[in-house]
């Protein structure tokens, strides 16, 4: 059962990325990703970096810079915590897109 739930979560964060992050602009859907990486960070009861990290590009992608800030913050704090240099570095590469008004498409490098 917790292996169902995992791939399931994995599945939605996959998803989610590409809906909010491809860079096809026809392939992107910011309020899907939403929708999908929540239900990923459910899954997860919120315990996974990586997984916070894809729900602040959905919400950059949706325009909601302000909660795409705050789960980027989120992100870097557990990954903290966790000692997740790698995750730490991305996703301050990328906080630094959504303050900024800026969503982040994989043909975009962040600065």
């Amino acid at each position: 059962m917790v292996y169902c739930i995992h791939l399931r979560s994995e599945v939605l964060n996959n998803l989610a990325w590409q809906l909010a992050t491809s860079a096809a602009p026809a392939a992107r859907d910011g309020q899907r990703a939403v929708q999908l990486a929540t239900r990923a960070c459910e899954l997860t009861r919120h315990e996974s970096p990586m997984f916070i990290g894809t729900l602040a590009a959905a919400y950059a992608e949706a325009g909601q810079f302000t909660e795409a800030a705050a789960a980027g913050e989120c992100a870097i704090a557990l990954a903290a915590t966790m000692n997740e240099t790698n995750i730490i570095q991305r996703n301050r590469e990328l906080l630094e897109l959504y303050r900024a008004g800026k969503p982040f498409h994989e043909s975009t490098v962040p600065k």
